[in-house]
């Protein structure tokens, strides 16, 4: 397995303090969208995972809004997004291996997250991406952008 690191922005975010006081795009009401960029390096082997950003109580990622925009991803590579409890909750194995792209968490099989959202009132928990399938990868650029809904929104 190779060594594989978290996303600068997940780092960042949940820093030595905790602190997940991270820069958000609002979009409408409580929704709001996070972009994070976390590159491919072409090491990458299945199983392999990294945790893209921390969901505070309260926030759920909505697979419908959310997509990736990446490189070539080189020959069978797909991704699962999901969290501790369930690793394809948000995306269940998105094909990044096709030419660039911009590639929606619907696009694989449809994700347990639309009919079964993570609850709103359990504790903080980590959006984590796993490499599902990898034949022949690529180091390939990826930006990773999540919907996230946030029902405590306005009240910050």
């Amino acid at each position: 397995m190779a060594a594989v690191t978290d996303a600068t922005y997940y780092t960042n975010q949940v820093g030595s303090n905790g602190d997940s006081r991270v820069k958000t795009y609002p979009t409408a009401a409580n929704i709001r969208m996070v972009r994070i960029r976390r590159d491919l390096a072409g090491t990458e082997s299945a199983l392999d995972t990294f945790k893209l950003y921390r969901l505070k109580v309260g926030q759920t990622v909505i697979p419908g809004l959310s997509y990736v925009s990446h490189d070539d991803g080189g020959t069978t590579l797909t991704l699962d997004i999901g969290d501790s409890t369930d690793g394809d909750r948000y995306a269940n194995g998105i094909d990044i291996a096709a030419a660039a792209d911009q590639t929606s968490f619907c696009d694989g099989a449809i994700p347990a997250g639309e009919d079964t959202p993570f609850a709103a009132t359990e504790a903080l928990q980590d959006v984590v991406v796993t490499i599902a399938t990898s034949g022949t990868p690529s180091a390939a650029s990826c930006v990773f952008y999540l919907a996230i809904a946030d029902e405590n929104y306005g009240e910050q």
